[in-house]
């Protein structure tokens, strides 16, 4: 990695992570009075981004991993960079939503969950995740850079994959799963839709594993799992709470 890159991506990451941060960290220090939308348009809102951020991701799909020559990859990114750009733009409306989301299900949970230290931990977890993977989305999207070359270019997609399908990714899945225990630690006979939330994030985790290694078809397969399968929990969880009552904190 040249010197040039290396200053350019610390520089970027610095600036988002720091400005992200400042925004997460005093928003979940006040969980408990902060209301974001209505928890229907939170659910709505969740499944939209991430439909949008996936279908971008295909637009975009000879300049990532669906392509397996990665010289390949950074050319086509040098020739379509308003086109990368756009398509990366949509993720941190996505990244946002899935806090917002899992805020909004936890307001469902009895009330003997509130303070459960698993909540905040969780929660917690999945905000962390967030900054990073503003970072990481901001670097992916530095990968179009007119002044960085196809070996710049690939190196900082590498660094994308570190901080947000690795690292951003795994906070969000262990932070999932804390969540889901601290909801099955107060109902053992969870239903459905809420059992289905530790399929999301155990196959979410494979994801990680497989972006650590840069393993292609890993990330294609784990990656692609990963989004079907959060998009159709979101969409039982939310028939789920409509069919049986709206979470105390929106009655």
């Amino acid at each position: 990695m040249s010197a040039s890159l290396g200053l350019t991506l610390v520089t970027l990451v610095v600036v988002v992570g720091t400005v992200t941060a400042c925004v997460i960290v005093p928003w979940l220090r006040r969980l408990s009075d902060i209301q974001v939308l209505s928890w229907k348009s939170g659910y709505w809102l969740a499944i939209a981004t991430h439909v949008l951020a996936c279908l971008g991701q295909l637009l975009i799909a000879p300049g990532t991993e669906f392509n397996p020559i990665p010289s390949q990859r950074a050319v086509w990114i040098g020739e379509h960079r308003w086109l990368w750009c756009a398509a990366w733009g949509l993720w941190p409306a996505a990244s946002s939503s899935l806090l917002i989301v899992l805020h909004q299900w936890t307001q469902s949970f009895p009330a003997s969950a509130a303070s459960h230290v698993g909540l905040r931990i969780g929660l917690g977890l999945v905000g962390l995740g967030v900054v990073c993977d503003f970072m990481g989305e901001s670097v992916a999207a530095a990968c179009a850079l007119p002044w960085f070359g196809p070996s710049e270019a690939l190196s900082a997609y590498r660094v994308y994959q570190w901080l947000s399908p690795v690292y951003a990714n795994g906070l969000y899945c262990v932070g999932g799963l804390c969540l889901n225990a601290c909801r099955y630690t107060q109902n053992p006979t969870l239903v459905s839709a809420e059992s289905f939330g530790f399929l999301v994030w155990t196959t979410g985790l494979g994801l990680s594993w497989a972006a650590a290694w840069d393993m292609r078809l890993g990330i294609l397969t784990w990656g692609g799992a990963v989004m079907l399968l959060f998009v159709v929990w979101l969409t039982m969880l939310h028939r789920q709470l409509r069919s049986a009552s709206f979470p105390p904190s929106h009655r």
